[in-house]
């Protein structure tokens, strides 16, 4: 029986009930044995003949061709409903007893749900494998729609906007649907496992993992086939293709870094056990040319305490690397940096000034949106320069293109909430309030791309 969700993330509003039936048992996956060995023959003097062929390298294309034959006749071993909710009584609903100790924790004795399905196991893709943020956490098992448009259009929410998980009676989740409807792939079905005990509750979602195969497809990445190294690492950070095993992924992630993949050091870094080891990763990503590693880098060195001379030296000159190679962040971590010489009211002298605008500059038409909203906060007050109205509209319109919820989180931390852009220049600007565009999409095995 998977652990239950805390109070907190059980009880708020009850809008949607979704109630996972059925039984707990998993699905079980044992790899056919090697065939027992012929016994040896009496030597005649002849030449042997070999009694079977060597089996043909497996291709990908056959790899992916499998397993999904067997996802498609694969059937979740749970009955998945959305029923509608709440914690009265209307016409129509039944009641539903919680436990005891649900009793308590809700001061309530019952929910009543009404008896229309909306959700079923058809809707279900597989399940995902993730880390609980804080190590307390544990993990967490996510519930992938096959369609997730047309989920969500059915988990459209009847009260609040949220919905409920029951696996076998008890509440586990309690998840809230962004702007009431699934824009999301994934669900939660199961929060606070141990590994374990996610690995059973995905079972129940996943079909069964030809792993002969994989392990052909992961010795070949092993021998230099640097295209198959990333996905597969990928693929075992989710648990749905692959068993999860970050360890087996930071094998991969690493081989994928020797073999100059773009992207491989950097996610290498991030399983890396300790800041000795990240940096590491990093600076083989930054030698074999690789901006992003080389951004990642700076930040890492500049972090790290105590700090030193030459750290900081090492630090700065890996985020102007990074600058001068188009990585926009890596421009505006600079100013950061430059900021450190002038602490508290000191004001950095006229040629600074000029600097700092430079690489905001260069850090907006890099892709950063922090610089760009911080530059039109400059060049609407004169912070830095002449007021400049028409150059603040430019820098808030190139800022809310990069991020549509109108620098929210830079407005909250850099300015304290104070002084912030009218909120009718914000919406002239393009800004909508909504939440920045989707991170971009890691690559999968057998598919385009899962996301992050």
């Amino acid at each position: 029986m998977p652990k239950r969700a805390g109070v907190v993330d059980r009880v708020r509003g009850l809008g949607l009930l979704a109630a996972l039936g059925g039984s707990a048992v998993g699905c079980v996956h044992t790899p056919t044995s090697n065939p027992p060995r012929a016994k040896a023959q009496p030597s005649t003097g002849q030449p042997r003949v070999a009694a079977q062929a060597a089996a043909a390298p497996l291709t990908l294309a056959a790899y992916c061709e499998a397993a999904s034959k067997r996802r498609a006749t694969f059937t979740p071993s749970v009955h998945l409903e959305v029923l509608s909710a709440s914690l009265v009584a209307r016409a129509g609903d039944e009641p539903r007893a919680l436990t005891p100790a649900d009793q308590a924790e809700y001061r309530t004795p019952r929910i009543f749900v009404s008896g229309t399905s909306i959700l079923n196991a058809a809707d279900i893709e597989a399940a995902e494998i993730r880390r609980g943020t804080l190590p307390e956490d544990g993990y967490e098992v996510l519930m992938v729609a096959n369609v997730p448009a047309a989920a969500g259009q059915r988990l459209l929410p009847i009260v609040g906007g949220l919905i409920a998980f029951f696996v076998d009676g008890y509440l586990v989740s309690l998840p809230q649907l962004m702007a009431a409807t699934m824009k999301s792939a994934t669900v939660p079905v199961s929060t606070h496992l141990t590994l374990q005990e996610a690995l059973a509750s995905a079972a129940r979602f996943n079909p069964p993992v030809d792993t002969a195969g994989l392990k052909q497809l992961e010795k070949r990445c092993l021998r230099g086939e640097a295209a198959l190294c990333v996905p597969l690492a990928e693929e075992r950070l989710t648990g749905r293709d692959a068993p999860y095993d970050t360890h087996r992924a930071a094998l991969l992630f690493d081989k994928a870094c020797s073999l100059a993949v773009t992207g491989a050091c950097e996610r290498a870094a991030e399983l890396a056990l300790n800041t000795r080891e990240a940096a590491e990763l990093l600076q083989r990503g930054c030698q074999s040319n690789h901006p992003n590693a080389c951004f990642k880098l700076g930040e890492l060195l500049l972090k790290q305490s105590p700090s030193s001379a030459s750290r900081i030296a090492q630090g700065k000159a890996n985020l102007t690397l990074a600058c001068d190679q188009g990585v926009g962040r890596a421009c505006t971590a600079l100013v950061d940096v430059l900021g450190r010489d002038y602490p508290g009211e000191t004001a950095p002298p006229r040629d600074v000034q000029e600097s700092i605008v430079r690489l905001f500059e260069r850090g907006c038409t890099g892709g950063d949106a922090d610089a760009c909203f911080r530059l039109a906060h400059i060049s609407r007050h004169g912070s830095i320069g002449a007021a400049d109205m028409a150059a603040a509209k430019r820098w808030l319109q190139a800022g809310c293109a990069l991020d549509p919820s109108g620098g929210a989180l830079y407005i909250a931390i850099r300015l304290g909430g104070e002084d912030t852009p009218p909120i009718s220049d914000l919406a002239a600007a393009g800004c909508t309030n909504e939440l920045p565009p989707t991170p971009p999409l890691r690559p999968s095995l057998c598919t385009t791309a899962t996301p992050h």
